[in-house]
């Protein structure tokens, strides 16, 4: 059932992913990540639950070089703004902030994340209300330190395909281990830990704040 948006205050945030992660084809990753965050019961924190997320893959040079091609891109990624349920008379302001982080982009493996959210102030009741998940993103130090692994005969017995795509391991190099042993494509399982810092399949905590440095 979708979820109803009205009276709720919008808002976004458009950041450059802090963990790069290579691209085919020179083409740069756009993540759009909508939710809806209501006020607590009792004044608590707010209670976030996850309306919908997409990716659009864009030429890296020619969006940064051809104004036809960066308009026929505005159109494709208003298009999917539509379909997340964001406002037509919100949007603007999105393409606008993506757009300045692509002419300052140096690289299609730096990702550029659109978290967008509405804010409804209306408290949760807890004893009415489905339970909701609060997302919370791993660190950037334990992506990074993700443990990289060659594709052999024995994995793919044993593991396939990746539960968050779908799609086999069978054509791939190199593939990335959680600390859980659960594996996972490396751009699959770095876009899922920029939002939620738990394995997909057994809900393995990743750290969520940086260590103190000594």
């Amino acid at each position: 059932m979708p979820v109803s948006t009205e009276g709720c205050v919008f808002n976004s945030e458009v950041f450059h992913s802090s963990v790069l992660v290579r691209t085919c084809r020179n083409r740069l990753r756009v993540s759009f990540y909508v939710f809806m965050k209501r006020q607590g019961s009792g004044g608590g924190a707010p209670v976030v639950t996850p309306i919908g997320s997409r990716d659009v893959y864009v030429g890296f040079c020619h969006i940064k070089q051809s104004s036809s091609y960066r308009s026929s891109c505005a159109q494709r990624i208003a298009q999917n703004l539509s379909s997340l349920g964001v406002p037509e008379d919100k949007q603007p302001s999105v393409l606008e902030k993506i757009f300045e982080l692509v002419d300052v982009s140096v690289s299609p493996d730096q990702a550029i994340l659109v978290s967008m959210w509405f804010y409804n102030h209306v408290p949760v009741d807890v004893q009415l209300s489905p339970p909701i998940a609060r997302f919370v993103p791993a660190t950037r130090s334990s992506i990074v330190g993700l443990l990289q692994v060659r594709v052999d005969s024995g994995l793919i017995i044993q593991t396939p395909s990746c539960v968050i795509c779908d799609e086999d391991f069978a054509d791939q190099l190199m593939i990335t281990r959680m600390p859980c042993a659960h594996h996972y494509h490396t751009h699959c399982i770095v876009r899922w830990l920029e939002i939620n810092h738990m394995c997909p399949l057994c809900r393995f905590p990743m750290p969520t704040v940086e260590a103190a440095e000594p």
